[in-house]
């Protein structure tokens, strides 16, 4: 019965695609979870992946068909990532009382190059329950989808062992834009059941979603149940405006005279384009150096650090400054200080050059063309040329041509930073519990000292947690009193060739006291990469000397097509184990999403010991911090959570405490601190242009030249 019944849903697949016309229309179909994690119906998947840069989560109470004999009831909690267009990867947790509590992971590929043409049918293979000792759902599939009018028809085959084993099939009937109609066969039973969801939330696309399942093989009558919710890790899509804002505060950039003659030797960016507004050569009644005295009070009014100005001859105005205002990223900075300074700069100046400093150290170079640059951040359109004329460079070019207007303004020794921000320690699917937890409160204060170096004390303030870390529980001595957990003193240095180093020396961690140094290497345009690690720590306790020695070395790829990384690091890691740990990262607006794999040899193991998981950063503090230099109070712009699992073959033990593959990183280091979070390549500014704009055009309102 079921191999017929799964036969006529695959025969009507065929039929339906052989004699669909042009008559006929896709509806869009919203892709969300099934009630196994990964993107499908009931319980079959779907050819569809989770959007792209979309995490979704959600919970379910449906208890598997092989097992009900075995529990009385299952909870489930899943997330699905949309990590590329073709790429979703998982995670599921399983609580079954009395039988099994599991963590696993799923991930599903679209099968590349098919056609994106309508009623063409998408492929894609899967796995499910990978990697741990116990698995309970282990299943590989290979599935077919297409879309013909309000429906989506599914069909495929599984392997198995333990679930979906033989032909499945199924369809979504999309109702209304909220409501799906749903029926399966999932190589056991014959399922059905709806889908609801909501409209947009907080005008970006977020999404709440609940499903009710009922199986016609057992028990219709008691439906099951799925509620989650699909997040853009980017937020709202960011579509800055066609035009500046109308704001009497902004200064309007005058109308050319069109008995003005064009500049000799003008390049195609100083040239106007269709719609632009182009610059008056007129007469503006005040000088390159008032209109930039203007800008140097306007910024150091607004919390800019170590502002100066210089010329380069005639045509070439140098702008420095470090900034402590814009957390989330440094392309907001660039974008309001460039436009600031652009707003009313006198028509003869052809280049811009911006210098980004942190600690007084410079840490990139940009330049472009003036009249190019203000006329994208105005009004959009000249975006390719643009990135053509960029460049971006670590140091300054010729800097005994440049001519200072002044001293550098609002300077950054002994101003404070005081980051507020949680600790949250996780224990997921262990021996004692489902979900286990200590949040706690950071309080990290830096405190700049003269170039280049900073003093870093923090500490860790217990806050709540659960059950299984009171006193006499399982892990009781994870949880501490209050205490200071850092102390550092960090010199950072800038070294010829695109060199970078930082020494840092004190409390490491409690107890836990040495030196941890690195060195970067940005060759070219910064998609290549070059890191070396170093600690020498040592912890005394009760007569008791354990060394923390590490040193490990580093490479990183970037791909601007992708806007995504690839690293591999190896040598002696934090806990003394030896080997290599690889990392695949991208970024959705300011959330980073890191996939990794660790491979490495622990003491006395016997073996190596492979994990994977997932880690995801993001800012927990404005975009725009609301207070300014001297002291700030902000929070951390990458605060990060990350979950890892063995990878152990069927039957071995798996012991989510170890840890393995810990690279001697603190938070203040070279990557995030000196280089946006390593966003900072030429690749990456060239590719986000429009982050640049977009804030100028939200931020950036200027005084009027006086």
């Amino acid at each position: 019965m079921g191999h017929r019944y799964v036969c006529s849903i695959l025969l009507f697949w065929l039929l339906g695609f052989s004699a669909s016309v042009p008559l006929l229309y896709a509806a869009e179909f919203h892709s969300l979870p099934s009630l196994q994690g990964y993107t499908g119906i009931l319980n079959i998947p779907s050819a569809a992946v989770t959007p792209e840069g979309a995490l979704d989560i959600s919970y379910s109470n449906q208890t598997e068909s092989h097992w009900r004999t075995r529990t009385k009831s299952q909870d489930n909690y899943a997330f699905s990532l949309g990590l590329f267009s073709l790429l979703e990867i998982g995670g599921r947790i399983i609580e079954a009382p009395g039988f099994a509590r599991d963590l696993s992971a799923n991930v599903k590929v679209n099968i590349p190059f098919i056609p994106k043409t309508p009623y063409w049918p998408k492929l894609a293979v899967g796995m499910q329950d990978l990697g741990g000792g116990a698995r309970f759902l282990q299943n590989r599939y290979l599935v077919s989808s297409v879309d013909l009018w309000r429906f989506r028809l599914s069909g495929g085959y599984g392997f198995g062992p333990d679930r979906m084993k033989g032909g499945f099939g199924g369809a979504e009937f999309k109702a209304h834009e909220y409501v799906y109609l749903l029926g399966e066969y999932d190589t056991k039973e014959t399922n059905f059941g709806i889908r609801l969801l909501s409209p947009e939330l907080l005008q970006m696309p977020l999404h709440l979603h609940a499903t009710v399942k009922t199986s016609l093989n057992h028990k219709p009558e008691q439906p099951e149940f799925a509620f989650g919710i699909q997040i853009p890790l980017g937020g709202a899509p960011k579509r800055a405006p066609s035009t500046v804002p109308s704001s009497p505060a902004v200064p309007p950039l005058p109308t050319k005279n069109s008995a003005a003659a064009e500049p000799k030797n003008a390049s195609p960016l100083d040239q106007t384009v269709s719609g632009v507004i182009e610059t008056d050569t007129r007469s503006s009644n005040i000088t390159v150096e008032e209109h930039l005295k203007n800008v140097q009070q306007q910024m150091t009014k607004t919390g800019f650090q170590n502002v100066r100005f210089g010329l380069r001859g005639t045509e070439s105005v140098v702008v420095e400054y470090e900034n402590p205002i814009f957390s989330h990223n440094e392309l907001d900075a660039i974008g309001v200080v460039a436009g600031t300074v652009l707003a009313g700069l006198p028509p003869e100046v052809r280049l811009i050059e911006l210098v980004l400093r942190k600690a007084d150290l410079i840490i990139a170079v940009l330049e472009a063309p003036a009249e190019g640059l203000r006329s994208y951040l105005q009004q959009g359109g000249n975006e390719v040329r643009l990135q053509e004329k960029i460049r971006v460079r670590r140091a300054l070019r010729n800097e005994q041509q440049i001519v200072y207007l002044g001293p550098a303004a609002n300077s950054t020794p002994f101003s404070a930073r005081l980051e507020l921000y949680p600790g949250l320690t996780t224990y997921v699917a262990t021996d004692v519990g489902v979900f286990d937890y200590l949040l706690s409160l950071k309080p990290d204060l830096y405190v700049n000292l003269w170039k280049g170096a900073v003093a870093q004390l923090r500490a860790d303030i217990p806050v709540a947690w659960s059950t299984n870390l009171d006193d006499g529980k399982a892990y009781r001595n994870d949880r501490n009193n209050t205490r200071i957990d850092r102390a550092l003193l960090h010199q950072t240095i800038s070294l010829p060739a695109a060199v970078m180093a930082r020494l840092g020396g004190g409390l490491i961690m409690p107890d836990i006291y040495g030196t941890v140094n690195e060195v970067v290497w940005n060759p070219g345009e910064g998609a290549h990469s070059l890191q070396l690690f170093q600690e020498l720590a040592q912890k005394k306790k009760s007569g008791i000397t354990t060394d923390y020695s590490a040193y490990t070395a580093g490479y990183r790829y970037y791909s601007s097509l992708l806007d995504t990384s690839i690293r591999i690091d190896g040598g002696r890691f934090w806990t003394k184990d030896s080997g290599i740990t690889l990392e695949l990262k991208r970024f959705f607006g300011d959330v980073e999403t890191t996939i990794f794999y660790k491979n490495s040899q622990l003491p006395d193991h016997g073996g190596n010991v492979q994990a994977g998981g997932i880690t995801f950063a993001l800012p927990l503090t404005f975009r725009k911090e609301v207070t300014r230099p001297p002291v700030q109070l902000t929070g951390s712009n990458e605060w990060s959570y990350s979950q890892q699992t063995l990878i152990v073959t069927p039957g071995e033990a798996n012991y989510v405490s170890v840890a393995t593959g810990v690279r001697p990183q603190i938070s203040y280091n070279l990557m995030r601190t000196f280089a946006n979070r390593d966003r900072l390549s030429t690749a990456y500014i060239k590719h986000n242009l429009g982050r640049m704009r977009e804030a100028w055009l939200k931020y950036g309102i200027v005084e009027p030249a006086k």
